[in-house]
């Protein structure tokens, strides 16, 4: 069977259970991938795609392009979440791996070479015990100054 698509449109196409030979000429302005209620591996287009997780615990590769994720019930995890390329998911998607993001900042190695993050001890139980004229006022607490003014 030999099936040739012509079309122009704004939407979605679903074609199921068909295997296709000959020629594909599609101009797509987004696609939308569905899951069904099991745990599906949801692959996006290098289009603009929204992918539709449904039930069950999926996982989802956006490609490239500006994607949207919708999670659903189950576990969804999206692989390659990129706001660098407008990607945007709903509040229920449980694990998220970004791409192209910023890697934490490190404090200088210990004594063995290793590495450890670097933290803000403003937001713990000490404070500065500066103020922004950068003098001394006890009375912000009896924290230690742990700011690297160089």
């Amino acid at each position: 069977m030999t099936i040739n698509i012509h079309v122009l449109f704004i939407g979605a196409l679903l074609l199921t259970g068909m295997a296709m030979t000959g020629s594909v000429n599609m101009n797509a302005y987004a696609k939308m991938i569905n899951g069904d209620s099991e745990n599906n591996t949801l692959r996006g287009t290098s289009f603009d795609d929204r992918l539709n997780g449904k039930m069950g615990d999926d996982v989802f590769y956006g490609g490239s392009g500006s994607d949207i994720f919708n999670c659903g019930i189950g576990k969804d995890t999206v692989k390659d979440f990129k706001p660098s390329e407008g990607d945007k998911k709903s509040s229920d998607c449980e694990e998220v791996n970004y791409i192209g993001q910023i890697s934490p900042v490190y404090d200088k190695s210990d004594s063995k070479g290793k590495t450890s993050p670097a933290h803000d001890s403003s937001k713990g139980k000490g404070s500065d015990n500066h103020d922004d004229d950068d003098k001394s006022d006890s009375s912000k607490g009896k924290g230690s100054d742990n700011h690297d003014d160089d």
